[in-house]
């Protein structure tokens, strides 16, 4: 037998085998009769039968009685509304900790749902293609996301992340394409892999910092986003990372960002110029390629980063911009560099500073890339809101 056919058939016989261990009010529970505790269960024999499924306002209660004994409902089980189409709304209870895998998925009438403070983890795919779905609130009680969790949810345009959230899991709010903008908060310490990819009326976000790393994809494919800073907590932008975003005019990198993924700004096609900080130490395979308007690149490193491969192919790029004449030197005797007209930053009076209709200062750094919160004598790199960068003296 094909064994595509044979495990197909294992796992029908698995879910059939498995069944519910109670009926009550319509519900359908798994028991366990050692800590009295119960799991909310797909209802009939299989999840997602389309002559089974939950429908209209269901209300799971705190508690449950069976043959005499009293259980407590603490968690809704995999798969348990899957594919629940006719699911307007549900009332989860406090004695409820844990949603579980694909939980919600494919719940396309469901409009709204509250999650009570009692819910710590939610499951992978719990949320999927939930396309009704507008709003929601994670409580401060939910310390993760799972992969794939709000993937999907096309009508999604807000969302509330509690403060005790810590990771947000692999494409969590992928094709979210209503979602226009998000606040991560200060607890998050790391966005999975294609996170936010094609999220593409996404125009504003704010990382917090906590965050250490941007996966591979996180943001790939969000066409609407116009400018990003990232904290100087990151130490690295992952493949494909902000990919096909191809609205993004402005980028501020954190100093501590060391490297750049493989195609990292690919495709980034609003991008004009851009301000490596000298914490950058490489630049790997086609991080800018694509990139259409980018004229002028801004090095803060004295000694050229380490390249892999092509790292400018389908750019106009001419000119790469040194903080002085020892950089230079050192950039015109390496590739790629050496194909560009290295040019030191412009020192002295600072016109753009006094012109009412010139670009306003973003940031000032010292010459080792590091952000200057005060005042500093001597010369700096200035950056400006059109995202030129030019070093100065003050």
């Amino acid at each position: 037998m094909n064994k595509f056919f044979l495990l197909l058939t294992l796992l029908c016989l698995s879910l059939s085998a498995r069944a519910h261990d109670a009926e009550v009010d319509g519900i359908f529970y798994d028991l366990n009769a050692d800590n009295k505790t119960a799991t909310v269960t797909f209802k009939g024999d299989s999840p997602g039968s389309y002559y089974n499924e939950y429908s209209g306002d269901v209300v799971i209660p705190e508690t449950v009685t069976y043959n005499g004994i009293t259980y407590s409902v603490t968690s809704l089980g995999e798969w348990c509304f899957w594919r629940c189409s006719s699911l307007t709304a549900i009332t989860i209870p406090n004695s409820v900790t844990s949603l579980g895998d694909k939980c919600f998925a494919d719940c396309s009438s469901l409009t709204a749902i509250t999650i009570p403070n009692s819910v710590t983890s939610l499951g992978e795919w719990c949320f999927w293609n939930c396309s009704s779905l507008t709003s929601i609130t994670i409580p401060n009680s939910v310390t993760s996301l799972g992969d794939k969790c709000f993937a999907d949810c096309s009508g999604l345009t807000s969302i509330t992340i509690g403060n005790s959230v810590t990771s947000l899991g692999g494409c969590c709010f992928r094709d979210c394409s209503s979602l226009t903008s998000i606040t991560i908060p200060n607890s998050v310490t790391s966005l999975g892999e294609g996170c936010f990819s094609g999220c593409w009326s996404l125009t504003s976000i704010t990382i917090s910092n906590s965050v250490t790393s941007l996966d591979d994809g996180c943001f790939n494919g969000c066409s609407s986003l116009t400018s990003i800073t990232i904290p100087n907590s990151v130490t690295s932008l992952g493949v494909c990372c902000f990919e096909n975003c191809r609205s993004l005019t402005s980028i501020t990198i954190g100093n501590s960002v060391k490297s750049l993924g493989k195609y990292c700004f690919n495709e980034c096609s609003s991008l004009t110029a851009i301000t490596i900080p000298n914490s950058v130490t490489s630049l790997v395979d086609g991080c800018f390629n694509g990139c259409s308007s980018l004229t002028a690149i801004y090095m803060l490193p004295s000694t050229p980063p380490g390249t892999l491969g092509s790292i400018f192919d389908g750019t106009p790029l001419e000119t790469v911009y040194v903080v002085d004449e020892y950089a230079k030197a050192v950039y015109q005797a390496q590739d790629p560099w050496s194909e560009y007209k290295i040019v030191v930053m412009p020192t002295g009076i600072e016109e753009l500073e006094t012109d009412k209709t010139a670009p306003t200062i973003v940031s000032c750094y010292d010459l080792n890339g590091k952000l200057i919160n005060g005042k500093q004598r001597g010369a700096v790199i200035v950056r400006y809101s059109d995202g030129t960068a030019r070093k100065v003296l003050k």
